[in-house]
């Protein structure tokens, strides 16, 4: 069984420590600790704070950064803003970089932003340190809330996959009466689920959704998870439907801590659970509410589940939605399936569900600004996505090969590009030259390319492993 061997080297969380004299701050910088943030305010493109992190593990193979931050333009201007994250080693060399380009279009507009990036890695490296730069925008300040730095292990059986039940979630709060039957979870073609868990799930629980979901608003990146049935963003449905414990530290979300009697269920179903609020699906439409699975690519998989919603206590009388879901997995010929049967007044009908299935991830941002009516804020959501496991990024065709603010290795993956199917790697270097290779050493399919023809904008979706 394959050791992931997590190592946290580095986290920070502003709101509880005063880190100022950890960082390196050049002459004409501000560095300085204000609302529970640590805020840094750039005189010039070409400085940067810097911040030492930490020396991986030596037998690991990845690096994992993550940042949570928050962006205020303090000049009424038509600025733009790109903010730049170096990782070097104790020579000054750059071994790892990513960047963001994020529009605030108003003054005193304030934009929460989460970074998240995989970085591959083999052998020994020395001990890291962080360098973050404004590169454009120093009119723009930066307010640190949280950073964190794991290594860990690459292991392929252990990935984990999201999934989108389609209009469910927001249905679901507004219905009275609803049930997730877990029917069946198979793995190489033995049944997984104990007849304990069959005993005590067989029936229709007969949930009240609003009380017994756990519905909640988040952070971007799934922290700070707090219960909200007026404007929930993200849920866990499972603790009530499928008898499970969920640590309440962040409001029920990971995976199941235990069951709830105590009973033994498989541990095929342990795998199941909450973390992100959002996610683009395969047509880069953001969804809210996906469950992930930390799926076992090794294995032959089929899931079904039924999901029924109803505002009549019997939920069988007339529900206006009853799906009969499957999730599968082909081993051999790496074919994924995810799909529901609409089941309502006898119906029968198959509706594919791809695009909702099989993903990998989504960052993003949320918009706080002031309406001039004086009404006080008003929550805008908007999607800029900028994570590794899975984000779409505009950039222009005359600067792909220069700089899209791209620059991690992404991993193994099939490639639509132009409407033409590749099995190919995607390779990248720290100069920004990308290109394809027919080279194949996984038969995962963990990439894809979408072009948009439009202005001269290509809009590309990227999806690459992550834990």
């Amino acid at each position: 069984m394959c050791n992931n061997n997590q190592n946290q080297i580095l986290n920070i969380d502003f709101s509880s420590v005063n880190d100022e004299t950890n960082w390196i701050v050049q002459p004409g910088d501000v560095i300085s600790t204000q609302l529970q943030r640590l805020n840094l305010k750039s005189s010039d493109p070409t400085h940067y704070f810097e911040r030492t992190i930490g020396t991986p593990d030596p037998s690991n193979n990845r690096l994992k950064f993550n940042c949570v931050f928050d962006i205020i333009k303090t000049v009424n201007n038509t600025q733009g803003f790109e903010i730049k994250f170096e990782i070097l080693n104790v020579v000054n060399s750059i071994v790892f970089e990513c960047s963001e380009k994020i529009n605030v279009t108003n003054q005193n507009e304030e934009i929460h932003f989460s970074t998240d990036r995989l970085f591959q890695y083999n052998g020994t490296l020395s001990e890291l340190k962080l360098r973050i730069k404004i590169i454009d925008g120093i009119d723009h300040t930066i307010k640190l809330k949280t950073i964190s730095v794991d290594d860990f292990f690459l292991c392929l059986e252990s990935i984990k996959t999201y999934f989108v039940l389609d209009n469910i979630f927001e249905s679901s709060f507004r219905t009275k009466f609803g049930t997730i039957n877990l029917n069946s979870w198979k793995e190489d073609s033995i049944e997984t689920l104990t007849l304990d868990f069959i005993n005590d799930n067989n029936s229709t629980n007969n949930s009240e959704p609003l009380n017994d979901w756990n519905f909640c608003e988040s952070e971007i990146d799934g922290t700070n998870r707090l219960a909200n049935v007026v404007s929930p963003i993200s849920w866990n449905p499972f603790s009530k439907e499928f008898g499970l414990d969920f640590s309440s530290l962040n409001y029920f979300d990971g995976k199941p801590t235990g069951t709830t009697n105590g009973n033994d269920y498989g541990q095929a179903i342990m795998k199941i659970g909450i973390d992100k609020p959002l996610i683009l699906n395969g047509s880069l439409i953001e969804k809210f509410a996906p469950f992930f699975i930390d799926f076992d690519f090794t294995k032959d998989v089929e899931i079904e589940f039924d999901v029924i919603l109803s505002d009549d206590q019997n939920i069988f009388n007339n529900p206006f939605v009853w799906r009969k879901y499957f999730i599968k997995w082909n081993k051999t010929t790496c074919r994924s399936e995810f799909y529901y049967l609409d089941k309502r007044k006898g119906q029968n009908t198959l509706i594919d569900q791809t695009e909702n299935g099989f993903l990998f991830g989504l960052n993003g941002t949320i918009i706080d600004e002031v309406e001039t009516n004086g009404n006080g804020f008003v929550k805008k959501l908007e999607i800029i996505p900028g994570d590794c496991d899975s984000f779409v990024y505009p950039v222009y065709s005359e600067v792909w090969i220069q700089g899209s603010g791209i620059n991690y290795i992404p991993q193994i993956g099939d490639v639509v590009y132009l409407n033409s199917n590749f099995t190919q790697v995607f390779d990248g270097s720290g100069g920004f030259t990308y290109r394809m290779r027919n080279e194949t050493t996984s038969p995962f399919p963990f990439i894809s390319v979408y072009t948009i023809n439009s202005n001269g904008i290509i809009t590309t979706n990227f999806v690459c492993l992550n834990i």
